[in-house]
């Protein structure tokens, strides 16, 4: 072999060297780029997950004081039929004592000589003398 010869391959061994050089050179620069995407991917990970921890806690705060108002609803309404029935007891009571003091009121206008009656009243009403 010549000495040119052995020239050329030690300067191809050193070109492919240089090569291989640049191309480790290059992959460990994308891996560290990789590496720091990843770390800020992180960061702003960890800071969001505070954000929706807050987020959350106050969904749970808002569905809380929901269900505290559906159970004051449930009550006012629960109050609000009880206050209907109630209602409804005492109109028939009152109608019940209407009607025995009607009664009353006719009874002692029957057997009281000085009232006049319908049937006596000229305009149609019994007068009581009142």
């Amino acid at each position: 072999m010549s000495t040119e010869s052995v020239v050329w391959i030690v300067v191809a061994v050193i070109a492919v060297l240089i090569v291989a050089a640049l191309v480790v050179a290059l992959l460990r620069r994308r891996t560290a780029q990789r590496r720091d995407e990843a770390e800020r991917l992180r960061t702003d990970a960890h800071q969001k997950s505070f954000d929706v921890g807050r987020e959350e806690a106050l969904a749970e705060e808002r569905a809380a004081r929901a269900r505290i108002a559906a159970a004051e609803a449930d009550a006012k309404q629960a109050q609000a039929d009880r206050l209907r029935k109630e209602a409804g007891a005492a109109e028939t009571e009152a109608a019940a004592s209407r009607a025995d003091l009607d009664a009353q009121w006719q009874r002692a206008d029957e057997i009281d000589p000085g009232v006049r009656h319908r049937a006596d009243s000229a305009d149609g009403e019994t007068s009581r003398g009142e």
